[in-house]
């Protein structure tokens, strides 16, 4: 069948939401189905939850795999810097309240000017905030809400052979502090299990390296955290993440590694833990 024969498709058009619908409407659906963000099978926890000085937290979701929490604001209409840093406030008394999570800030809008656009951008490559851009479409009569991640999670770029070079200690000391202090502190921690243990720092992250090999890897996180990645064989990947679970850290598992969120201090109030954890760890590299 040739295309000059087909039914031309019907043509979607975009409605706005504001003005047409409120903000608890919205509010009312994400709740009754958190999928429709297409952040994953996430739970609805609370609604409108009263935070000190600083007004409500819209929604708050949970996965139920690992905990980690998402703070969202929604918003109708252009997205403004008000909205914007209540969405990171919101998430900042979260993060403070329950340390051992990891939590995200999302912002859900219908629009995101250049401007705003950029200036969140900037935020989400130190604050693992998401920006998602709702739009109400009409197509034949029909209409739909849909859900478009437009800012994600910032990851570190990919290392090139240049970016594992060396670099000394005063480019962290400028950069991230707090994520020197927890390799040291992690460091201090496991000497005693890997006494040939010592920092190995480059551009995009810092290493524990035991016997010239890098065993446990650091990366940057917003202020105070870091991430730290462990690897475990398949048969103590689940005795390290039950160790974990039992003490309330929180865990994200990838292949055979295990990734924690963690700073100096709570590295320091875990350190029988985190000892217990890094024999497992040596069995792994001994096996």
């Amino acid at each position: 069948m040739s295309i000059e024969s087909t039914k031309p498709f019907p043509i979607a058009t975009t409605i706005p939401i504001k003005g047409t619908f409120s903000e608890t409407w919205l509010q009312d659906l994400i709740c009754e189905d958190p999928s429709i963000l297409k952040l994953g099978d996430l739970e609805f926890v609370t609604r409108e939850k009263v935070q000190w000085k600083n007004g409500r937290l819209d929604i708050l979701l949970k996965d139920p795999e690992d905990d980690r929490m998402f703070e969202v604001e929604v918003m109708l209409g252009e997205t403004d810097e008000k909205h914007i840093i209540h969405t990171i406030e919101y998430w900042d008394n979260e993060q403070r309240k329950y340390p051992q999570r990891q939590h995200f800030p999302v912002l859900v809008a219908e629009s995101f000017d250049r401007r705003f656009f950029n200036i969140i951008h900037l935020f989400s490559q130190t604050i693992p905030l998401i920006a998602v851009q709702v739009k109400l479409i009409e197509v034949a009569g029909n209409r739909s809400l849909d859900f478009t991640k437009i800012i994600d999670i910032y990851q570190e770029p990919e290392e090139t052979e240049k970016s594992d070079e060396p670099i000394g200690e005063d480019y962290w000391i400028k950069n991230a502090p707090w994520t020197l202090e927890a390799a040291n502190t992690l460091l201090e921690i496991i000497k005693p299990i890997f006494p040939s243990g010592r920092l190995h720092c480059v551009k995009h992250y810092i290493a524990i390296e035991v016997d010239g090999e890098n065993r446990i890897w650091i990366h940057k996180r917003g202020n105070p955290k870091s991430l730290i990645n462990f690897w475990f064989t398949q048969s103590l990947l689940p005795k390290a993440v039950e160790l974990l679970d039992s003490v309330e850290i929180s865990t994200t598992t990838k292949r055979q590694e295990v990734l924690l969120t963690m700073d100096s201090k709570s590295l320091k109030t875990h350190e029988s833990t985190m000892i217990e954890l890094c024999n497992m760890f040596k069995a792994s590299w001994e096996e």
